[in-house]
């Protein structure tokens, strides 16, 4: 038994509410060499400072919990995904730090992967009833905008607020969304979330650098 500290940077306070229990699910279901004990600890960013600041300040938190690594959330926004994980990669490099980082990049914004599954985000997250028969489902998801890749959509964030807004009113938009972020990274599936290309992405570096650290096989 031993510890696994992680160093967690979101973007915002919501995407801690997401990403932090996906994080713990997301290792515990992992084939790990040998038990662990995850310890994640959070970073606040700074607003006021640059992007630079913000690395440094990762990096020291990482010091101080002589962390295992560190997990880097930032939306690609319009940027390729590639494109993205290259900037970061070389940001990083300027620190000089000792410390690793694997970037988690949804393609758009974090929101594109709160979408990554239609069905439980109408069942459980909006406690919308579905048809009995699969044909059916097919066509009301369709009727929805929810038959296509998430990462295909503009703005994820805008598309999920109108969805609420329309199946629920436009009273409970900011509140459910709310609601969402910890519900959904308490609930989402891996083989939903693995159908992303950005969170294959995050998948890959993340498997590579546990390897590394020689935690996985």
């Amino acid at each position: 038994m031993e510890y696994l500290i992680i160093i967690l940077a979101a973007e915002g306070p919501t995407d801690y509410r997401f990403l932090k229990p996906l994080l713990e699910r997301y290792l515990s279901q992992l084939d790990l060499r040998r038990p662990i004990v995850l310890q994640i600890e959070e970073v606040t960013k700074n607003t006021g400072g640059n992007f630079s600041d913000y690395l440094a300040e990762i990096d020291t938190k990482a010091e101080e919990y002589a962390a295992n690594f560190i997990v880097l959330h930032q939306d690609a926004d319009a940027n390729k995904l590639s494109d993205k994980n290259q900037q970061i990669k070389d940001r990083w490099a300027e620190q000089s730090s000792t410390y690793s980082l694997v970037a988690a990049i949804p393609v758009k914004m974090i929101e594109a992967w709160l979408l990554a599954d239609p069905i439980l985000l109408l069942e459980k997250g909006l406690g919308e009833p579905l048809p009995k028969r699969t044909r059916d489902i097919k066509q009301f998801l369709a009727g929805l905008g929810l038959s296509h890749s998430p990462e295909s959509i503009a703005d994820p964030k805008a598309f999920l607020s109108a969805l609420i807004g329309e199946l629920l009113g436009p009273k409970d938009v900011n509140e459910t969304l709310s609601n969402l972020y910890n519900l959904l990274g308490n609930q989402l599936s891996f083989d939903a979330l693995k159908k992303l290309p950005s969170f294959r992405a995050f998948d890959q570096q993340m498997k590579a650098l546990l390897t590394d650290q020689q935690l996985m096989n």
